[in-house]
């Protein structure tokens, strides 16, 4: 018997066909109260053999393997395409998207962070070498570009990822283990989820789809074909996938993306405030309380959106625009993949009663104070060093009301004698004198001594180097 989709006209299958429906409809009658809806099974063999083939069809074409030749930096956790340990001219294999017809791609901070080298190859096999437009450290998130003329490539259109919900269909393309192009299926496990290990800025996109090294940068797609998120971590004991994917929501890649094509570095909206968690803590733990969600207001800018609009210390913010706040990060990261002017409704708790506040959002101050100069040579090697202002301070990754003298570049550190500071550390003292402005710097190293000490906060921790000269 040949099967063409259409049910055989025989007497048995008539039969067999009109008992299943009859049962399946006693089902759903008797599930009705408990089902937002009924399910209906198959009806026909074309019903039952779906296939994603087509969204993978569109999508596929536009799916990159990147080649980098660099350093391989080692993690915590693990980044997928690059492998645990420390290394030099390690040749990695990850993936990126194409969300442009003119050839502008996007991947993950990490793929392309260090290297030396950079080969996008298409998935007709054709190789380019890329251009890096943008890094965005706080976002994660690398722009590339490859020159293919008037050509128009293939690409992967951006989608809301403020209209995702946990249970959507998710797709995962990338390159694992550097095999080729492979796309993996499951679904949104979670949303706002946070990360410490990562990020104490991401808000990431959790998904079962089956993520590996070399997936990292390439696409998360929604069932619609757009681009829902790009996969850049796995939280995994051995570096292979355990079903725990997090991908960087789309709104944040569009907003990037623009800033790149704009020619600038990204911007991003704030409400001028320093956030912290909700006190969870109770007399009984088991009391029937619920916990507390939600971004606790413990500073506000001066003069800041916040500041300007109400917002006050010891507020706790429990919605956004409609939506419930999950903690500091979430709505930190929400507010971020905003449009500078934008009106927001907040609804915080104050003495127990619950207010509305709305304004709109101000950009990152951009301006320094005072501005940069070199360290003096004897003690931290000409070092570039500058105040710290909400622009800068974001774009290094750090909290936009992180205040103080922070390291900008270094030439040579870490020689023998020399302090091994990092891009992003803020100079707190030199010896007992309290650093705030570059000019004090200076003003700290006139004595004439041999043994110094400088002490540094890196990752909210503050660490000390002994200099002896």
């Amino acid at each position: 018997m040949t099967i063409t989709g259409q049910r055989p006209a025989t007497k048995t299958f008539e039969m067999i066909a009109a008992v299943f429906a009859a049962a399946f409809a006693m089902l759903a009658v008797s599930a009705a109260p408990a089902m937002a809806q009924a399910r209906v099974a198959p009806q026909t063999i074309a019903e039952a053999q779906i296939s994603f083939g087509p969204i993978v069809a569109r999508v596929a074409p536009a799916v990159v393997d990147i080649e980098t030749v660099g350093a391989a930096p080692g993690r915590s956790v693990y980044f997928p395409g690059r492998p645990p340990g420390n290394s030099r001219n390690v040749v990695s294999a990850a993936s990126g998207v194409i969300v442009r017809a003119d050839g502008w791609i996007v991947t993950a901070t990490h793929v392309v962070l260090g290297a030396e080298s950079i080969i996008v190859e298409l998935a007709d096999t054709r190789r380019f070498g890329a251009e890096v437009v943008l890094i965005d450290h706080r976002a994660g998130l690398a722009i590339l570009r490859i020159n293919v003329g008037a050509e128009a490539l293939p690409f992967v259109p951006i989608g809301d990822s403020d209209l995702i919900q946990v249970g959507d269909l998710a797709l995962a393309f990338g390159n694992p283990f550097g095999i080729g192009q492979t796309v993996s299926m499951g679904i949104v496990s979670a949303l706002s989820r946070t990360l410490s290990e990562v990020s104490n800025f991401q808000s990431f996109i959790q998904t079962d789809a089956s993520l590996n090294p070399g997936s990292s940068g390439g696409p998360l797609v929604a069932a619609d074909g757009t681009l829902a998120g790009i996969n850049t971590v796995i939280f995994s004991r051995t570096g292979d996938s355990v079903g725990i994917g997090l991908a960087i929501p789309s709104n944040m890649v569009s907003q990037v993306l623009d800033a790149a094509i704009d020619g600038f570095l990204t911007i991003r909206p704030w409400i001028g405030a320093r956030l912290s968690w909700p006190d969870t803590t109770h007399p009984a733990l088991a009391d029937g309380t619920p916990r507390e969600r939600g971004a606790v207001v413990d500073d506000l800018f001066p003069g800041g959106p916040g500041d300007r609009a109400g917002l006050l210390p010891g507020d706790r913010i429990t919605a956004l625009n409609g939506r419930a706040v999950a903690d500091p990060i979430d709505l930190t990261f929400r507010v971020a993949s905003l449009t500078i002017g934008d009106t927001v409704q907040m609804l915080a708790m104050r003495d127990g009663a619950e207010v509305a506040i709305t304004f709109p959002l101000d950009a990152l101050p951009g301006s320094p104070e005072s501005g940069y100069a070199r360290a003096p040579n004897k003690l931290l090697n000409g070092i570039l060093l500058g105040d710290l202002f909400p622009a800068l301070a974001d774009a290094l990754g750090l909290h936009p009301m992180d205040k103080g003298v922070v390291v900008l570049e270094f030439q040579g550190l870490g020689t023998s004698g020399r302090p091994r500071l990092e891009i992003g550390d803020i100079l707190v003292k030199i010896n007992d004198h309290v650093i705030n402005v570059v000019q004090q710097v200076a003003d700290s190293v006139v004595e004439v001594r041999r043994d110094w000490k400088i002490t540094v906060r890196r990752g909210g921790t503050d660490v000390i180097f002994d200099v002896f000269l």
